[in-house]
């Protein structure tokens, strides 16, 4: 009993070390701020159905409410087009536990899945690939930078699961570099929407069911929704429901975590609500493909709503809030997936 009790100290002061580390470690970009040199802002909102999770596609620019910071404001621009919608950069993110789900989808049939379920892509959008082998301690790296060779997506994809070639990413030793690997996976799209502007980016996180990203406290992981905000990208995950030893740990693991104000799970839902992407729970791993296509297919089927800016939107640095609502309908229950806000800088 000495010896569980033991273990379950050293559990927490781990923890502990790691919340106070990270916490650190992602506060140096927060005060970054979108410039905006227009007077128009522009939303993308993915409108599915509640029960069903599938796009909606026949609303009107009348169906829509918009807000801004409390206040109801005129929506002045509407679109929904994939022809005239900014085109799509999706960053697909593989992060799994080498003994979590990695070993289904190593099955050629699951990663053929997963590429065809790229087939609702318009001609103007693009694919990225990135992996990080390991939940805590895996590096991000880019398999396959923006492209529009769809067999080398395919190739990218197979490699990013196939547990042979992934050996190669093994750290041997966590260290302050490869420790955040959320946090460096954003950094990465981060530097993609600087050098591909004029393009809408989604990051889609796919991982094992016990969803840790970083082991983030609460305060470091709203840093990092800010951070998604401020670059407008849309974050949307796939997680992979474990029904082993991982969810159980992750039962006795996260009220340790709560204690300190963190979290071992969850942060990809969070994160997909702030910076207005979706989370899809997968329970079977030949539901990982269509469920990337369900993903898409929002993606492809996102409206665009845009409004000018007043005086009430000048304060720079400020997280301008955005509510977004759909008028009732008798037919059937709608949700609808935006950013929570903008910020503001003039140049």
């Amino acid at each position: 009993m000495q010896k569980y009790k033991t273990k379950l100290i050293q559990l927490t002061l781990w923890l502990a070390f790691a919340t106070t580390f990270i916490s650190g470690q992602n506060r140096q970009a927060v005060e970054d701020v979108i410039s905006i040199e227009t007077d128009a802002v522009f939303i993308d909102a993915l409108v599915r159905d509640k029960k069903t999770g599938k796009p909606v596609v026949d609303l009107k620019r009348e169906d829509f409410t918009l807000k801004v910071d409390d206040k109801l404001r005129e929506i002045s621009e509407f679109s929904f087009d994939g022809k005239t919608n900014c085109p799509l950069t999706i960053i697909l993110y593989f992060n799994f536990a080498p003994n979590g789900a990695l070993r289904y989808l190593e099955q050629p049939k699951t990663q053929k899945s997963l590429s065809e379920s790229l087939a609702n892509l318009d001609e103007n959008d693009e694919v990225a690939v990135i992996s990080a082998h390991d939940w805590f301690v895996g590096k991000p790296q880019f398999l396959l930078k923006p492209n529009q060779n769809w067999e080398l997506v395919a190739k990218s994809i197979a490699d990013a699961t196939n547990e042979a070639i992934l050996d190669g990413q093994k750290p041997t030793k966590p260290d302050r570099l490869n420790q955040t690997t959320m946090t460096e996976a954003i950094a990465e799209v981060e530097k993609l929407t600087a050098e591909r502007p004029g393009r809408a980016m989604a990051l889609v996180y796919i991982s094992d069911g016990v969803n840790t990203l970083d082991t983030m406290d609460f305060g470091s992981r709203r840093q990092l929704a800010r951070r998604l905000v401020q670059n407008n990208i849309s974050f949307s995950a796939l997680n992979f429901s474990l029904l082993t030893g991982y969810s159980v740990a992750a039962n006795v693991i996260n009220p340790l975590a709560f204690a300190f104000g963190a979290s071992v799970t969850g942060s990809a839902n969070y994160l997909a609500k702030e910076s207005g992407g979706v989370a899809v729970k997968i329970e079977k791993a030949e539901d990982f493909g269509s469920s990337l296509e369900g993903v898409i297919r929002v993606y492809s089927s996102r409206y665009s709503l845009g409004f000018y800016l007043d005086e009430i939107d000048q304060d720079e640095g400020k997280l301008h809030k955005i509510e977004v609502k759909i008028q009732p309908s008798k037919k059937k229950k709608l949700t609808v997936n935006v950013r929570r806000g903008f910020f503001l800088k003039r140049k």
